[in-house]
């Protein structure tokens, strides 16, 4: 059967064997004589594809598709959550360096890879699946100075290029140990100094992670002060309430066994209470000033530094990207309305046996007619009387 050669793909021609006028429509040099089992497994795929369009199945990106999107990576940006990342933390989005990234991961070799990563302040990172028996998954890039900033290896992909792990192990040189081979036996960079030319915002970040290293302290000995003064404050609720115990005891003594009851009550209503509850204040006010405080952002630092007059701050301001906050709209509702729902008219004619959870209510027309002497009473209340009391609806 005739078959489409490997690179010679044409719209709405193939993977599957050509018809006779698809046969006449290829050049000769684009078609080759195949058995059917050549190229099956694009031909189920074909199927496959066609069988989910008609179903309305989730459609999976083609080989095409894939490779449009990997050239999309030039022009990608930062992800939502790195972005309020860098907000939140001043530290730029790896993304943001990709270029010199794919520079280092160009070497041929992975400590010449380490190394190149080492010298801007990066590191590689391998990513295990499992917990019992961990198998490698793939590679991260990680800042040294702020290892929560990372970015996967495979995000730096472009349509010509791959950096995935695996193709990364593709394009070592040859007799080079691959990076499973490498990591437990590779050697540690020397200390190095980060390539950065001094600038504002790298100044003020010094600054800033500076702020943040002595809130953590303050934050580590406002949390042991309060442990301590909330173990004596158990102390004194515990003594309180033993004292007010025994008050209450030698007080009920002196009374006769019937008075007791009421004096319990009045003493837990106006002493106890009363007294726990001034106890609970005064500790409240206590710990006011051990309460947490939470560490301003990179942006409300900067901006604080800019309305303070700080010209870089003014600049690296300018330079960052507004904060965007969504309000949220507030819709006037009135009072919810209770749906009425109609009542069932039950037939008369109905058989009672075919409800035998029914309830009957009660009747006040008929209830006013008993007691003004009238006894007539409908057919289906005299048959539900008879089935369940016993009688005429007279017990």
């Amino acid at each position: 059967m005739w078959f489409l050669k490997k690179g010679c793909a044409t719209e709405n021609i193939g993977p599957q064997a050509l018809t006779t006028e698809q046969v006449a429509r290829v050049p000769e040099a684009y078609r080759a004589l195949r058995s059917f089992d050549f190229r099956a497994l694009a031909r189920v795929q074909d199927v496959c594809r066609r069988v989910a369009r008609e179903l309305d199945l989730r459609r999976l990106n083609t080989p095409q598709e894939a490779k449009a999107q990997r050239l999309k990576a030039l022009e990608r940006e930062a992800e939502p959550g790195q972005r309020k990342r860098a907000e939140r933390t001043g530290s730029v989005p790896l993304m943001e360096r990709s270029e010199e990234i794919r520079e280092a991961l160009d070497q041929r070799v992975w400590q010449s890879r380490s190394d190149a990563l080492a010298a801007i302040g990066l590191q590689l990172e391998p990513v295990y699946t499992g917990t019992k028996t961990k198998r490698l998954r793939g590679l991260t890039i990680a800042d040294i100075s702020d290892p929560g900033n990372k970015l996967k290896a495979s995000a730096l992909d472009t349509g010509v290029q791959k950096f995935g792990l695996g193709s990364l192990d593709k394009r070592i040189l040859k007799g080079t140990p691959d990076f499973k081979t490498w990591w437990p036996e590779r050697k540690m960079s020397s200390s190095f100094e980060p390539l950065q030319t001094p600038d504002a915002r790298s100044e003020l970040k010094q600054d800033y992670d500076l702020e943040v290293a002595q809130h953590k302290l303050d934050q580590e000995k406002r949390r042991r002060e309060l442990a301590d003064l909330r173990i004596r404050q158990t102390r004194e609720l515990r003594a309180k309430r033993r004292a007010l115990m025994k008050q209450r005891k030698n007080e009920a003594i002196r009374l006769k066994p019937s008075e007791r009851r009421a004096f319990y009550s009045r003493f837990s209503q106006q002493v106890r209470k009363r007294e726990l509850a001034e106890l609970e204040a005064r500790h409240r006010v206590e710990r006011s000033p051990l309460r947490r405080r939470r560490m301003p952002t990179w942006h409300q630092f900067i901006a604080a530094r800019a309305d303070a007059g700080c010209q870089k701050a003014g600049v690296v301001l300018a330079a960052m990207r507004p904060v965007q906050t969504v309000k949220k709209t507030v819709t006037a509702t009135g009072p919810k309305k209770r749906l009425s729902v109609p009542n069932k008219e039950h037939s008369k004619d109905q058989h009672l046996a075919n409800q035998p959870t029914t309830r009957i209510p009660k009747s006040k027309s008929f209830l006013s007619g008993r007691n003004q002497g009238n006894t007539e009473m409908p057919e289906h209340l005299a048959a539900y009387w008879q089935r369940h009391k016993g009688g005429q609806g007279r017990s």
